[in-house]
């Protein structure tokens, strides 16, 4: 293991702890790791992981007001974090930004809707088409 740090992302602000916060999500899922990397993995890795204390991440753009766009930060997050420190990491976000996290929520929402994986996909699109040829028409 060559960083022994379990980081806790999320975009608020809030000043809680992270039991109050979180309840016992990460200890429980250090927990499900731990028994995991004993399991398949080798024992030395489990019992390291059991006495890492989950730390929340202080990043530059979290935001105390903002309680509507958790899933829109969490799939920035999942594209953008590969593991750096707080200070090195930047996922293109600022403190407040609604206009980038409209672009981001517009584009999240595109790939949902039009992805082949979606059973809807096809009839997702052709309502858009169907859409914008009313728009051009009036």
């Amino acid at each position: 293991m060559v960083r022994k740090r379990i980081d806790i992302i999320d975009n608020s602000s809030v000043v809680m702890t992270n039991e109050d916060k979180y309840g016992a999500t990460p200890e429980v899922l250090k927990d499900f790791l731990s028994v995991f990397l004993d399991d398949e993995v080798d024992l030395r890795y489990g019992a390291v992981v059991r006495r890492i204390i989950p730390r929340r991440m202080q990043m530059r753009w979290r935001d105390a007001r903002n309680k509507v766009d958790c899933g829109v930060f969490a799939m920035r997050h999942m594209e953008s974090f590969l593991g750096e420190s707080v200070t090195a990491w930047d996922c293109g976000l600022q403190k407040g930004d609604t206009g980038g996290l409209d672009l981001l929520r517009r584009s999240y929402m595109r790939q949902i809707l039009t992805n082949e994986i979606n059973a809807h996909h096809h009839k997702n699109i052709c309502s858009v088409v169907g859409y914008r040829d009313d728009i051009e028409q009036r």
